[in-house]
């Protein structure tokens, strides 16, 4: 999923683990095909929802455990992992939490783009509508976003990364074992020497928020510099 730029969500089970993708509304049998779609040539998977309709002899579907749900077997609550150092991302529930309130949806747009990059049958997706976002101005910081472009890139700039995303940290000098990492298809980096007591994830960000911790910047400062650099009106 990552090398297709869709988010998704890694939880530890029973017997191995669960990845979750969160879409914008969409029939369950759409986001079901999609899905299968991209994983043609995997074995032993299994994809939920595991039918395009419902039988119209019984009222219910599979049975799924919800995120974070007690498992009915085994009694036990799974955490959501850390894709690169495949970790809880927290030690509380509260934590995983507030990780799952930052979960991105996959868009329309997103389905649409890959199943066309991927020659898929169309069409996936209901009937088009019109996005209250498009027309609007963009903010500062999404123009930055889009000027900046891939964070991997961004941030080689400035952090030695491997193929992986993983580097020696800039904020914990001398870092003798790779302790930072990109995190290429969700955008975000972390810092595995700091550790957030209340919510029990490492530091991270975007990649303006990493130029603005390196350098030593306000959020306000960050957005100047970092616009007068690509050419970009800074008012905020």
């Amino acid at each position: 999923m990552d090398q297709l730029q869709i988010p998704s969500y890694l939880e530890a089970s029973r017997r191995g683990g669960h990845l979750w993708l969160f879409f914008e509304p969409l029939p369950a049998a759409q986001a079901r095909r999609f899905v299968l779609s991209l994983l043609p040539s995997l074995e032993r998977i299994e994809v939920f929802p595991k039918r395009d309709e419902l039988n119209p002899s019984v009222r219910y579907g599979n049975l799924v455990r919800a995120p974070l749900g007690v498992h009915q077997r085994s009694g036990s609550r799974y955490p959501f992992l850390d894709p690169l150092n495949l970790k809880p991302v927290s030690s509380s529930l509260f934590g995983m939490l507030e990780y799952l309130q930052q979960a991105q949806r996959i868009s329309h747009d997103q389905i649409a783009e890959v199943s066309a990059a991927s020659e898929l049958p169309a069409p996936l997706l209901p009937p088009a509508r019109v996005s209250p976002d498009r027309g609007r101005r963009l903010s500062p910081i999404e123009r930055l976003k889009a000027q900046i472009g891939d964070p991997y890139a961004f941030i080689n700039q400035y952090v030695e990364l491997d193929a992986a995303g993983r580097g020696h940290c800039p904020f914990h000098p001398p870092d003798r074992n790779p302790s930072f990492a990109v995190n290429r298809a969700a955008g975000y980096w972390v810092d595995f020497h700091e550790l957030n007591p209340r919510t029990g994830r490492y530091a991270g960000g975007d990649a303006i928020e990493f130029y603005r911790k390196l350098r030593g910047l306000t959020y306000k400062e960050v957005i100047r510099e970092l616009s007068a650099r690509f050419k970009l009106d800074a008012e905020i």
